[in-house]
């Protein structure tokens, strides 16, 4: 099985338990970590997102 190593804007928001469109804001305000435009889209790095989550860095503020 090969683990996944980008996530879309959808799959983050699941992950995160935030809506799509505060994903999308956050991605304009470059404060999300890994993040990578590939072929157009914005999609961004599992490992990334991940280590920032255990840090206790990727606290994103609602809206």
């Amino acid at each position: 099985m090969t683990e996944k190593e980008f996530y879309s804007p959808s799959e983050l928001a699941t992950k995160l338990n935030i809506a799509r469109k505060t994903v999308t804001k956050h991605t304009q305000a470059r404060r999300i970590p890994g993040q990578v435009k590939i072929g157009g889209q914005w999609r961004y790095r599992v490992t990334d997102v991940e280590k920032a989550l255990l840090r206790g860095s990727l606290l994103l503020p609602a809206g």
